[in-house]
């Protein structure tokens, strides 16, 4: 079936995703620890060489944040006025990065930090289930 398209148009990594439940603890996001320029990756800029991946290291950030730019680049997912505008996304962004410049607050490294934001927010302690075994009656429903 995957010879009816063209190589640019299959959306496909050669990569399994990991899960995204408490990846909040983890400090590099592929084995090779190729993204992310802080924590465990300091001190390595030796080993990233003419790697196309490791360009986004140069930027400092965490490796969610790396990995997450690479990854937006990969799928082609754009911060579009569409996006912002009719998915209602621009006040989001005004609200979390009103220090950056308007002419840099709609971009995929925002974007990047409100994905690694979400990701480490996503813990199996917060389950509905595991706030119902807490006491919160409420935390499950019927529906």
């Amino acid at each position: 079936m995957w010879q009816n398209y063209d190589e640019d148009e299959i959306d496909a990594q050669g990569l399994r995703p990991l899960t995204i439940l408490n990846v909040g603890y983890m400090e590099n996001t592929l084995r090779s620890g190729i993204f992310g320029a802080d924590g465990v990756n300091e001190g390595t800029e030796h080993l990233w060489g003419n790697n196309p991946l490791s360009e986004v290291n140069h930027l400092g950030l965490e490796a969610w944040e790396s990995q997450n730019i690479e990854g937006l680049a990969l799928h082609r997912l754009e911060v579009t006025d569409k996006v912002l505008d009719e998915y209602g996304y621009r006040e989001y962004f005004d609200l979390c990065f009103p220090e950056f410049p308007v002419d840099e607050r709609y971009s995929v490294k925002t974007a990047s930090f409100a994905l690694g934001a979400y990701l480490r927010d996503v813990l199996a302690s917060e389950a509905p289930l595991q706030n119902f075994l807490k006491g919160n009656d409420a935390a499950l429903t019927e529906m």
